[in-house]
This record gives C-alpha cells, structure tokens and sequence, in this order.
C-alpha cells in the first residue's frame, strides 16, 4: 500500500522488498512500526535483545531471540503456514556482528529467507 512505503520512507514498496530502517530515537522507530502493524499482518524478530525496540504488540506478533534456534522456529512457522506474515520487521542486524563475528552471515542468510514468504 503506499501509506505503508511513506511511513518506511520509501516511494514504493514491492513484495518480498527489504526495507533498511535507521534511527536514533527508539521510540520513534517502535511508533511507526505499531502503525503499520495496525493494518498488516506483522511479526517482530528482534536479534538482539538489549536493542529490542520498546513496541507494543499481542504477544504472538514478537520474539526476542536469544538463541539461533530461536530464530529457526520463527521462520519454520512462517514457512510452514503456522503464522500469517506480511510484513517481518528484524531488528538487531548491526549489532549481532560484534557478538557473532563470521557467525553473521548465517543469521543475515536466515532472516533474509522469510522475505519471499512475505
């Protein structure tokens, strides 16, 4: 929809788009993602959990992934057709490299995989 590529700052959005999103302020950037999930179907996956956005959604719409696993069954549940997804918003991107070093590239590889089921 194009209220949706304006409030990501982008002039259009396609499917299976990925959208970088920065900031500084996190409330900010939690706002505007509790307005797109108003109208779409959104699942948050937040990498990273000390830079995990201050967002407001149902309980079944988040995951803080504190392990590689976690990660995994958030997207076999979005392959599989367990969870409806439209929009799948990461965050943490930037910040796993210091934690994972080489390791960051299987998690980028992964999250990255779900664009095409979105």
């Amino acid at each position: 929809m194009p209220e949706d590529a304006t409030l990501l700052g982008v002039e259009e959005l396609y499917k299976s788009q990925i959208v970088g999103i920065y900031g500084t302020d996190k409330r900010k950037l939690a706002k505007k993602l509790e307005e797109l999930a108003s109208t779409r179907d959104l699942f948050y996956l937040s990498l990273f959990p000390q830079t995990t956005l201050p967002v407001e959604l149902e309980e079944n719409r988040v995951k803080v992934a504190t392990t590689f696993r976690d990660i995994i069954e958030t997207i076999y549940n979005i392959y599989s057709g367990r969870m409806k997804v439209k929009v799948f918003v990461v965050s943490g991107i930037r910040d796993i490299e210091r934690i994972l070093g080489n390791d960051v590239v299987d998690y980028i590889n992964a999250v990255a995989s779900v664009a095409r089921f979105c």
